[in-house]
């Protein structure tokens, strides 16, 4: 426990030593969206992580956990909304603002990497990561952006019931506006419609997630059962830890396990 939490706190100072050096903000369709950028000249593969909840701000993800691997890593910060808690990089605008700042990020490895301008990605291998609310955005871009691979743990889905609780209700708010069933229900299938209609698919999707916590049955369940509906090839890892707080132990070992996975194929 004392490792763990001393661990944590490194990590902490870490991405704020970073975040003071690289971090720079990306403006489009009358946003922007914050994020740092670490190019590897050599590599073909990009890593973008999607940012989970935090108590207090917002901050970046993983990036201790993914300094190993020598490759591009784009991290991206999701500190819209009250308090900075995030709108899961969907309102209005953020979405089509990351997606263009991630698809410049592609183009431009791709770009280093070949030497000459393509007008496609397929060159590249794009992997999204992030866990909890961080799954959730993973998972969405991966409906959106072409080739690409999901790693995601324990991810909401329904994002309307899950925010329209005490303590959440202004998140919820912030990103449908006037709080009303019909807005939460649209917001609830918002993923759902896009697993089931979208052309673009990720490659792959390794899910890890615990059966016994109470994400599974409220949330993961139903995820499951709509990506193996519409044919998304799924990898399931499967824990037992009962509280959703633990995810976060239990994810980073499971996002550099399948990376290794990865990186031999």
């Amino acid at each position: 426990m004392r490792k763990s939490k001393f661990r944590r706190t490194l990590n902490h100072y870490f991405a704020i030593f970073l975040t003071l050096l690289r971090e720079k903000k990306y403006r489009a369709y009358d946003t922007r969206v914050k994020y740092m950028f670490f190019p590897e000249h050599k590599s073909n593969t990009l890593i973008v992580s999607f940012p989970a909840c935090t108590q207090n701000t917002a901050k970046y993800n993983y990036i201790r956990t993914l300094h190993p691997f020598k490759c591009n890593k784009l991290f991206l910060l999701d500190d819209f909304g009250v308090n900075h808690q995030g709108c899961y990089l969907v309102k209005d605008n953020v979405e089509l603002c990351t997606k263009e700042l991630i698809e410049k990020i592609v183009r431009e490895c791709s770009l280093r990497n070949r030497g000459q301008m393509v007008d496609n990605q397929s060159d590249m291998r794009v992997v999204f990561v992030g866990s909890s609310k961080g799954g959730y955005s993973a998972l969405n871009f991966s409906f959106l952006i072409p080739n690409t691979i999901a790693i995601i743990g324990a991810p909401q889905y329904y994002l309307g019931r899950y925010l329209d609780k005490e303590g959440t209700q202004v998140n919820l708010q912030y990103i449908i506006g006037e709080i009303n069933e019909e807005k939460k229900r649209e917001l609830d299938n918002r993923l759902k419609e896009r697993i089931g209609s979208s052309e673009i698919k990720p490659k792959i999707v390794y899910l890890h997630y615990s059966k016994v916590e109470h994400t599974y049955i409220e949330h993961v369940k139903d995820l499951i059962f709509d990506l193996k509906e519409s044919k998304t090839c799924l990898i399931e890892d499967v824990a037992t830890y009962p509280e959703h707080s633990e995810l976060a132990s239990f994810y980073s070992p499971f996002l550099v396990k399948i990376l290794k996975t990865i990186w031999k194929q």
